[in-house]
C-alpha cells in the first residue's frame, strides 16, 4: 500500500491521526522506509508532526496553517502518550463563550509539564497541575471528537491560580466578568479545597 493510499483509508474512516508504528505495520515497510514515504508527504503538505513519531492529515482546509487545529488532534496525541489533559485557562474560558481576545495557543492542564509543541502556526502550550485528575472537566464537541475542558469554575480558580498564563490579572478579571454567569456559588465552594487558600 503507498502512503498516500494509507493515510486516505485512513480519513475515510474518519481518522486524522496515527503513530510511525501503525503506519509501518498498515505499509509493510521497515521503520526507516515508513518515516522517507511520510516525510514526502510533509513536505507536500499533506501531513503534519505535532511530535516525533506521531502524524497529523492535514486537510486542504487547514494547509496554509500547516497542522490541523490543537483541538482536533489534542485527545489522540493525549492518548498516544497515556496521559490525562484537559483544555484550560484561556482556552477552556474561550470554549465557556468567556475569552474578549482569542488566545492564539491552546492551553494544556497536565499532571508533568511539557515542552511547548509548535505544529505549522499551531501552538500548544502545558501548564502542570499536580492534582489535575481530580479537577471536574466536560467533553465538547470538536469537528474530530471531543476535547476534554475544565467546568467553568475550575477555570475560574485555574486562571486566577496561573495569571502569568493569562495575560496578567487585569485580563483575568475581564475574562471572570465574563465568566460569572455561568459560575455556581456552591460548586466554587466545592473545588476551593483542591486550590491553595491563596487562589480561593
Amino acid at each position: 500500500m503507498a502512503a498516500i493510499q494509507f493515510i486516505t483509508d485512513l480519513v475515510a474512516k474518519g481518522r486524522y491521526s496515527f503513530s510511525s508504528d501503525e503506519a509501518a505495520r498498515a505499509l509493510g515497510t521497515s521503520p526507516v522506509a515508513t518515516r522517507a514515504a511520510l516525510r514526502r508527504l510533509r513536505q507536500k503538505g499533506k501531513l503534519a508532526m505535532p511530535y516525533k513519531g506521531f502524524y497529523v492529515v492535514v486537510t486542504p482546509e487547514y494547509q496554509n496553517a500547516g497542522c490541523l487545529p490543537a483541538s482536533h488532534f489534542l485527545p489522540a496525541l493525549m492518548a498516544h502518550w497515556g496521559e490525562r489533559y484537559y483544555a484550560g485557562l484561556l482556552s477552556a474560558a474561550e470554549l465557556h463563550g468567556a475569552a474578549h481576545q482569542r488566545p492564539q495557543v491552546i492551553q494544556v492542564v497536565v499532571a508533568r509539564n511539557k515542552p511547548m509543541i509548535l505544529c505549522g502556526r499551531i501552538r500548544v502550550s502545558f501548564v502542570a497541575r499536580k492534582n489535575m485528575e481530580q479537577i471536574p472537566t466536560i467533553d465538547v464537541k470538536t469537528p474530530r471528537g471531543y476535547l476534554k475542558i475544565s467546568t467553568p469554575e475550575a477555570t475560574a480558580y485555574d486562571l486566577v491560580g496561573y495569571p502569568r498564563h493569562g495575560a496578567g490579572l487585569d485580563n483575568v478579571a475581564t475574562v471572570l466578568a465574563e465568566l460569572a454567569e455561568k459560575l455556581d456559588g456552591k460548586e466554587l465552594v466545592r473545588l476551593a479545597e483542591l486550590s491553595p487558600i491563596a487562589w480561593a
